[in-house]
């Protein structure tokens, strides 16, 4: 192999990796199209003139990326990625496949295949990924943990200061959107929930609260004149920080933004993101909402 193409193979494959590994500061959606297009191009773009069997050639091509990222991937259990570390090892070996069928010749079939494999790897990213993260972030099945008498006795406050338990609601199902005034997510997500809240508000089945978890020193005046900032309709009721901690240890979860739904008799139905798009359908917020509200008049 010549000194040019043995150059032209590092070149190749030190740009495929490090603009794959790069393109993690973007979404995951645009990081699984980019990650998976960069590879089909790298298996597309082969030449007999490197000297080296096309599955040796792909062989060296996936190999940084998915020691790397692959690697790191693993090791740190980053399950909602894993579509994006193993993708390579599928696309590489289409454009390997499109390159043997029609060589590094142009021709109007090979990039007509070439364009369509891209644009369903972008439809697979904008409709796949979404819902493999929602199915991975979501946390089904550990809400049989979750005590109902602890859940009842909670005391909140709501806008105007009266004492507030969640046992109260029972018989109702109740959408909580748990969130604190250092989470950006939390306040970028807001109007999503003040739509759902207003699809649902003429019902007599459903209510809707954004709960406030207090940070340590935080008054209800000071979260108030955040909330005030925003011309929302959806209700909100406060915490001090130790309720906030309760709150926590009682429904198990740490980050925020957590959405949780009760059923009517108290128990938690799902505990989760707040998901709203149409083209995600797992755990989608409307769906569960339909599916618990339909559940109830079938009975």
């Amino acid at each position: 192999m010549r000194y040019k193409n043995i150059l032209f193979l590092i070149v190749i494959i030190v740009v495929i990796s490090g603009l794959s590994i790069l393109a993690g500061a973007l979404n995951w959606i645009n990081q699984f199209i980019i990650v998976g297009t960069l590879f089909f191009i790298g298996g597309l773009v082969y030449n007999k003139r490197f000297g080296l069997k096309r599955s040796v050639y792909g062989f060296l091509v996936l190999l940084p990326f998915i020691i790397i990222y692959g690697g790191v991937v693993v090791s740190s259990n980053a399950i909602h990625v894993y579509p994006i570390a193993f993708l390579p090892l599928i696309t590489c070996p289409i454009g390997l496949l499109i390159n043997s069928k029609f060589g590094v010749n142009a021709s109007v079939r090979k990039y007509t295949y070439s364009a369509l494999f891209v644009i369903f790897l972008a439809i697979l990213g904008y409709l796949g990924m979404p819902n493999w993260l929602a199915y991975v972030f979501s946390k089904p099945g550990e809400q049989e943990t979750v005590q109902i008498s602890a859940v009842h006795n909670l005391k909140l406050r709501n806008e105007h200061d009266s004492t507030f338990y969640l046992g109260d609601l029972k018989g109702k199902i109740v959408v909580l959107d748990f969130w604190s005034t250092s989470c950006a997510i939390c306040l970028k997500q807001f109007p999503e929930f003040d739509k759902l809240y207003n699809y649902y508000k003429f019902s007599s089945e459903v209510e809707f609260y954004a709960v406030n978890l207090s940070h340590k020193g935080q008054t209800s005046d000071e979260i108030k004149k955040v909330i005030t900032n925003y011309n929302y309709s959806f209700p909100t009721l406060f915490t001090s920080n130790e309720e906030a901690k309760q709150i926590k240890s009682i429904f198990q979860f740490n980050a925020v933004p957590t959405l949780i739904i009760m059923g009517k008799d108290g128990r938690v139905e799902y505990k989760g993101e707040l998901i709203t798009a149409d083209h995600v359908i797992v755990n989608n917020t409307y769906r569960k909402l339909n599916k618990l509200i339909n559940k109830e008049f079938a009975r």
